[in-house]
Parts: structure tokens; C-alpha cells; sequence
């Protein structure tokens, strides 16, 4: 044989080995993965796993060319009596160091999963412990020693979740002595059901789940020191019917802390960033929070909790805040939360105040609030200051320029509200409130409040005010102001118009003080220039238009003090005094006619049921006035006394209208009782005296005067010896508007003149007699004295004769405008030989 046919012959020897080997080993791999390897290679393989932490059973092994050694149905149990299965699995790739295994030692390096599912227990060895279940799982678990184990690419779904784990754990060998702590277990297990039913809150679209990530690292011997990382990413979750967006988790769980460096998302346009820890034993944690959420909604869906109860937003709110927090528990039923930080909001509301925007720091603990440099921008107005909120109770201080009405959703006392209503403010009125007190928040009629304030173009009860300034001092049932200044503002007002006087006053006051529940306000000490009658409106407006009455041309010097009361029955004890000075020209509305008075004075006192000026002084007509008028309200009734000296008759003729009326005075006294404007309701009695004047010039006694020039220039033998009357007095009373006289009387030196009758304001009627002596050359003083002890009838016969000149009788009837004077016979005076008729006339004299 040669050598080549021996090298061909090796050749087809060594391919038919070749060949051998290929189809014995195809065949052993089919026989592998058909039969699978022996029992004995399983359980080799099965305790090999055990090392691992890892308890498992399955059907037999094979081997694929593509996965290698595979475990087929393979059942994983949670611990090695394997009495609990958590996992069920068609096949299990392992792989095996190649290199101990032609040694003849197994040793495990990597599991295969692909597609499985897996039940993982949360706390190993315990038949009630939570468990998780994971679908999809794929990946594989490198096994680098005895009771350790690592994953970087271990993937599956949890409830919908991609779950992406990363681990390297490990554990030591327990020891012999090592009894698992049963309470902590218990505890556990608690904490982690509570967490797993929390998850069930969760909801989120089905196209778009959310991404975990997971990374375990640690001793499973000691749980305190595992590190348990995750990172939660997703675009739309919703939490109890509250949707996020774009929400982004990352933090890490160690054993009972749960720390969240990072969670952010938005809602509805806004934003929320957070960082906090959270110990699930204790229920407790810590928190940061920057956010733009409304954080009423947020807290009432995320915690089932209504906080700040009394605010309403429509607006954005921005919270910058730090704080902690303890989840409700057996031994405390409430959320404990406590934080401090920034809070900036616009277009929102509180206790139902609106304010634009608002700016403060704060602190919150449990109900109690603290703000402080808080800055709010209000409709009407602006208001810094602070206020803190404990227990209930409500204590502030702060500078305003709101008005009062945007305080009234804080005010608790309805009179205070009808009071302060009657402020009005604008859009040029300047407000600026110095304000501090407490509320209660459990009892509306428990508040108090105290400050000074500056006020600038308002009105109050319509009376318009261009400064006031003061302190005040309110609570439920009384209102406080002192130390007060006030400028009133004239501009507007009708008597200031009319008679061009100055456009504001000034007064002071000691105090105000109102008392709800007596109903009255106390007064003391107003000082200033100023119109009464808008003094008055302040508190008092029906006093206030009577007093209009009495037209003011400057405003006087007024001084005030007492109490007003709006109670009724005998609980009303009003009792205000106003006294008025002042050195300008005021009117006053006197028989229909506005009489001037300058100089005035007085002093006004106001009781329940009637009106007094007393102290009544003033200059009128060139001539004093002084007297009282008291007025009753309720019924326009009045009584008064007036006295008067040396009234210039040229200025009340000018007045009245009267002609002739160019020299003389007047002087006189008038006590009176009336009810409204009505004449017949006028009583009273007077007297009246007229010097230097010329009776006869009046309008009354005009017609008489050629009556009496027919008799005197008679008997002077047509010599013009006719002296006017210049003096002229009588006594009066009036009985329902009509005057009645029986002493009137006015000489002359050579004249007498006496009288009676009565003149009827209401119908405008009169009815004198006048009975005239003429003296002087005809030398008859004595004649009187005789005749008038004759019989009547023959009296009435001398009288009416030639042979007694002197006297005469005449009698106006008729209209008072045109009175119808004639003459009638001589009738004996009332007071007989009394009578001033028979008197000799001193010269110059005015006879009262």
C-alpha cells in the first residue's frame, strides 16, 4: 500500500469520524433537549440556585443551541420548604461556567428570563406578605457568588407599568441563631400592603403608561443599609379624579424612608415641583415645595383635606415653602401639617374680600397661620401689615387704604355696619388706617380692633369732609374715636353758595363714643368754625334740618358736648349741648320775613323729645335781641321769650316794607307758645314802646293822621300846631293769633293818646280805639277830670258837643293793609279817671 493510498485512506477515516461526532453530537443535543439531561444534573442544578437565594423546581433540564442549558417549567417558591410559589415559568436559560463544569463543578453565572411571571413577596419567609405581581419579565440575572445576585437589563410589567430593575444584592450565610424580629415583620408587611392599596389611586391612559426604574443595591441581611432607587417618568397620571402631566418621580426607598429628591409635574397649566421624605412606619416626613397648583384642590383630592376654607381663588397662587408633616393616625385622627415659606396670589377672594394680588410670608401649623409682611393690592385700595391665626383666633396689625365697606366681611356687628355704611369714599379719597386687634374665629361677636387713621375727600351721612384724622377703639358693642380733627368741605353746600362764604371749617373733639346696646353716643368737647347744621348730620339729621333753619352766613365758632340716644321710652336720655358764636350775618325767617342778625350767640341743647336755644343773643335792626325758643320735634310745637332795645324802625321798615318809617326805635318783649307755622296757634304776651319815632308814619295808624289834623287845627285856629307822636308803649297779648292791647298809649306835649282793641293775624283784621286829649293852649287839663264823673249818657252828649274840644275818640276796623279809621263818640277809658288820657304829657316821654 502506498502512502498515498494511505493519507486518503486516513482522510475518509477522520471525516467519518468527523461526521460520527456531528450526528453523535446533533443527536445528543436532540436527545438533550427532547429527554433533557438526567435528574441527577437537575438537582445538581436546582441546589446550585438554593446558594443563590433562588428555590426552584422544574421538570427536567435540556440544552438549546441558541439559549444553552434550560430549565423547562420551572416553578420558583418562596423559601426553601417550598410551600409558597411565587412564580411560574416555561423555561429558564442558565448559564453555566464552562470551564469549573469540565472540572466537574456546577456553578451557575447567569439566568435567562423571557416572557415570565413573576409573584415577588415583599417580605421573604412570610405567608402574608404582600406580593407583586410582574408580567412580561425579561432579561437576566447574573450570579456572582453564593447568595448574591445582579441584574442590569431585567424588564417587565407592573399594573400596566414598564418596569426597568437594576440590582446587585447579596446575603450572608444566616446564622444558626438568627430569628427573624416577627413585630418588624408584621410592620412591615402593614406598611407595604398600605403602599400597594395607594397605587390602586392611580389611573393613567392606556397608550401612555408610565416608566419605573429601579435600583436595588445591598445586604438583604441587614434591610437598613439596601438601597432602594427609583425614577418614575410619565406623561399624563391621574390621582383620585386629580390629573398630571408630565410627571417626573425620582427618590429612593430605605427600609421605612421614602425620599423623594425630585417630583414634578403640572396641572391644568400649572406647575408643581417638590422634594420630601417620608417614613412609612411613623406616617410622618418632610417637605419642599415650590409650586403654581391651586393648592385648595390639590389638597382636597391628594389628601382628602379642606384647608384655608375661608379663600377662593380664580387666580394663580405661587407657594415657595419648606415644612413637615404626619399622616393621620390612631393617636391623631388629623392631618399634622406644618410649613413655612412665600405665598404670592392674584384675582382671589378671602371671608369674601376680593384682592388683586397678594404677596406675604407664612408659617402654618395645624389651622394656625402666621403672615407676615403680607402685602395685599385690592380693588379699592392697598394693605401690608400682619396677621396671625392660632387656635382660632385672630390677631393683626396692619396699614390700609381700603375703605370701610371691604372690611365688612370681617365685621361682625350689624350696627357698626350701618354705621360705617354711611362713610362714602371715592376715587380721590385718600384712606389711611393704622388698625390692630383680634378675632375670634369660633365666636363672630368676639373681635376688637384699635388704630388712628387719616381720611382725606369723603363724605359721612352725605356731609362732605376734606380731612379728619383721629384714634378709634371698636368692638361688638361700642365704637371708640378720640383725639379727632375734622375739615369740612363746603364747596357744595347751599348755604355756603348763597352767601359766598369760606369752603371748609375745622373742628376738634375730645371723643366719640357710640354704645350699641344703650343706643346713644356720647360727646365731648367739639371745638371749631363751622356750620352747624352739617355738624349735626354727622349723627343727628333730623335735628340738623331744623337747624338749617337758621341761615348761617359764615360759619360760627361751635362748641358741643353731650349725649345722643336713638332710644326710645325713657331709656332715651338725649341731652346734647351746642353752643354757636358768630360775628357774621346770619337769617332768620321771622313773620315771613328773613330778619338779619349779626353778633349772634347762643347755645342749643337737644333732649328726647325737644329742641332748646337758650342764650339767644345777637344785634338785629341796628338794635339787642336776646331771648329763648324751645321746640318739641315730634309735634312742631314751641315756646320762647324774645326782648329787644332800640330796633331801628328805618331798617325794620325797610325790611317789612313799610313807608315813612325813617326815624325811631323800638323796644319791647314777647313771651310766646305756638304749634307749626300756623298763626292761630299763637299765644303769648309783650310789651312794645316806640321812641322818637312817628307813629303816624306807620301803616296801621297812617289814615288816622288826617283825622287828627282835622280836630287839632280847629281848635289851634287853623295854626299847623299838629305834633307827630314820637313815643308810643303798650302791653299785649296774644290769644290764638290775635294780639289784644287796652293800654296803648303815646304823647306828645301838647297831645294824649290811649287805646285799645285787638288786631287778628289769622283773618288780617283789626279793630282799635284810639281816644285823643288835646292840651297844651287851649288850657283844658282840668275839664277831663270833671266830665268823666258825669252820668254815661250825659257824658256821651258834652263829649259830643262844641263846648269840649280837646277829646276826641276814633276807631279802625277793617283790613290791617287799609284799615277804615272814623270817628265815634267819646266812651269812658277802662280805668276811668286813671285813665293816661287825663294825665298831663311830660315832654319826651315813652310811657311802658
Amino acid at each position: 500500500m502506498t502512502i498515498r493510498r494511505l493519507l486518503i485512506r486516513l482522510r475518509v477515516l477522520i471525516t467519518l469520524i468527523i461526521a460520527s461526532g456531528v450526528v453523535a453530537g446533533i443527536a445528543s443535543l436532540i436527545y438533550l433537549h427532547e429527554k433533557g439531561f438526567s435528574d441527577a444534573a437537575g438537582d445538581r442544578v436546582a441546589e446550585e440556585m438554593e446558594r443563590y437565594g433562588i428555590y426552584a423546581e422544574f421538570d427536567n433540564l435540556s440544552f438549546h443551541l441558541i439559549n444553552g442549558l434550560t430549565a423547562n417549567n420551572v416553578r420558583l417558591f418562596r423559601s426553601i420548604e417550598r410551600n409558597v410559589q411565587i412564580a411560574e415559568l416555561p423555561a429558564l436559560a442558565i448559564h453555566v461556567d464552562k470551564t469549573k463544569l469540565m472540572r466537574g463543578n456546577l456553578k451557575i453565572n447567569t439566568i435567562s428570563l423571557t416572557d415570565a411571571q413573576l409573584a415577588i413577596p415583599l417580605v421573604r419567609g412570610e405567608a402574608q406578605s404582600p406580593v407583586i405581581n410582574i408580567s412580561d419579565v425579561s432579561g437576566s440575572i447574573d450570579l456572582p457568588g453564593a447568595q448574591s445576585l445582579s441584574t442590569t437589563d431585567l424588564t417587565g410589567l407592573y399594573e400596566g407599568i414598564r418596569v426597568t430593575i437594576s440590582c446587585n444584592i447579596w446575603r450572608d450565610a444566616p446564622k444558626e441563631d438568627f430569628v427573624p424580629d416577627p413585630e418588624s415583620k408584621s410592620r412591615r408587611i402593614a406598611q407595604y400592603s398600605q403602599f400597594l392599596e395607594q397605587l390602586q389611586n392611580w389611573n393613567w391612559p392606556s397608550d401612555s403608561p408610565p416608566e419605573l426604574k429601579i435600583f436595588i443595591e445591598g445586604n438583604l441581611s441587614n434591610p437598613n443599609k439596601v438601597d432602594f432607587d427609583f425614577l418614575v417618568q410619565a406623561k399624563e397620571l391621574d390621582y383620585k379624579d386629580y390629573k398630571m402631566q408630565d410627571i417626573e418621580l425620582e427618590g429612593d426607598w430605605n427600609q421605612n424612608l421614602i425620599t423623594l429628591d425630585n417630583l414634578a409635574f403640572s396641572h391644568q397649566g400649572e406647575r408643581c415641583q417638590l422634594v420630601a421624605d417620608f417614613d412609612l412606619q411613623q406616617k410622618n416626613g418632610r417637605v419642599k415645595i415650590d409650586s403654581t397648583l391651586h393648592i385648595q384642590n390639590f389638597a382636597k383630592k391628594v389628601f382628602n383635606k379642606r384647608i384655608m376654607e375661608r379663600f377662593s381663588s380664580a387666580g394663580k397662587t405661587h407657594i415657595i415653602a419648606s415644612g413637615k408633616f404626619q399622616l393621620p393616625n390612631e393617636q391623631q385622627p388629623k392631618l399634622d401639617l406644618q410649613l413655612t415659606g412665600n405665598i404670592s396670589g392674584s384675582d382671589f377672594s378671602f371671608n369674601g374680600a376680593s384682592v388683586n394680588d397678594l404677596t406675604t410670608e407664612f408659617s402654618w401649623n395645624n389651622g394656625d397661620l402666621y403672615l407676615d409682611k403680607l402685602h395685599v393690592i385690592h380693588p379699592n385700595g392697598k394693605l401690608h401689615g400682619r396677621i396671625i391665626i392660632k387656635d382660632q383666633r385672630v390677631r393683626y396689625k396692619m396699614v390700609s387704604s381700603l375703605p370701610a365697606r371691604d372690611y365688612f366681611p370681617f365685621i361682625r356687628s350689624e350696627p357698626l355696619k350701618r354705621e360705617l355704611s354711611k362713610l362714602n369714599f371715592t376715587s380721590k379719597s385718600y384712606i389711611d388706617v393704622h388698625a390692630s386687634g383680634r378675632m375670634n374665629l369660633e365666636d363672630k361677636t368676639d373681635w376688637e380692633s384699635h388704630g388712628h387713621a387719616e381720611l382725606r375727600h369723603f363724605s359721612h351721612n352725605g356731609v362732605p369732609v376734606s380731612y379728619a384724622q383721629g384714634k378709634y377703639r371698636l368692638d361688638r358693642t361700642t365704637a371708640t374715636f378720640t383725639d379727632l380733627t375734622a375739615t369740612f368741605d363746603y364747596s357744595d353746600y347751599a348755604m355756603r353758595k348763597a352767601y359766598n362764604g369760606p369752603k371748609s371749617g375745622t373742628l376738634t373733639a375730645k371723643s366719640f363714643h357710640f354704645d350699641w346696646p344703650k343706643r346713644s353716643t356720647e360727646i365731648k368737647t367739639i371745638r371749631g368754625t363751622a356750620w352747624p347744621a352739617p355738624v349735626l348730620r354727622l349723627f343727628a339729621p333730623k335735628i340738623a334740618d331744623h337747624l338749617e333753619n337758621y341761615k348761617f352766613h359764615l360759619p360760627p365758632t361751635v362748641s358741643c358736648s353731650g349725649l345722643v340716644s336713638w332710644a326710645k321710652g325713657s331709656a332715651n336720655k338725649m341731652r346734647l349741648v351746642v353752643g354757636f358764636t358768630s360775628t357774621g350775618l346770619t337769617e332768620f325767617n321771622f313773620l315771613k320775613k328773613n330778619i338779619g342778625l349779626t353778633n349772634i350767640k347762643g347755645q342749643v341743647t337737644v333732649l328726647p323729645d325737644k329742641v332748646q336755644i337758650n342764650k339767644l343773643s345777637s344785634r338785629v335792626f341796628g338794635g339787642n335781641a336776646s331771648g329763648y325758643i324751645h321746640v318739641t320735634p315730634s309735634d312742631s310745637s314751641y315756646s320762647g321769650r324774645f326782648q329787644w332795645d332800640k330796633l331801628r324802625l328805618k331798617s325794620i321798615s325797610s325790611t317789612y316794607g313799610f313807608k315813612g318809617l325813617n326815624q325811631g326805635s323800638l323796644t319791647g318783649s314777647f313771651t310766646f307758645r305756638g304749634k307749626g307755622s300756623a298763626i292761630k296757634t299763637l299765644n303769648g304776651h309783650g310789651n312794645l314802646a316806640l321812641s322818637n319815632g312817628d307813629l303816624f308814619a306807620v301803616p296801621l295808624f297812617g289814615p288816622l293822621s288826617s283825622l287828627i289834623d282835622s280836630v287839632v287845627n280847629p281848635l289851634a285856629n287853623q295854626q299847623l300846631l299838629h305834633e307827630r307822636a314820637r313815643d308810643f308803649s303798650c302791653n299785649f297779648s296774644a290769644k290764638n293769633g290775635i294780639f289784644y292791647s287796652n293800654d296803648l298809649t303815646s304823647m306828645t306835649p301838647s297831645t294824649t293818646f290811649t287805646g285799645e282793641g285787638w288786631i287778628d293775624l289769622n283773618k288780617e283784621l283789626l279793630d282799635i280805639t284810639i281816644r285823643m286829649n288835646f292840651r297844651g293852649l287851649m288850657g283844658l287839663a282840668e275839664v277831663p277830670m270833671k266830665v268823666i264823673e258825669l252820668p254815661f249818657q250825659a257824658l256821651k252828649t258834652v263829649l259830643t258837643g262844641k263846648e269840649v274840644k280837646g277829646l276826641r275818640q276814633f276807631r279802625g276796623s277793617g283790613k290791617i293793609s287799609s284799615p277804615n279809621w272814623q270817628f265815634t263818640p267819646f266812651q269812658p277809658p277802662r280805668d276811668g279817671k286813671n285813665d293816661p288820657i287825663f294825665r298831663k304829657p311830660p315832654r319826651a316821654q315813652v310811657v311802658k
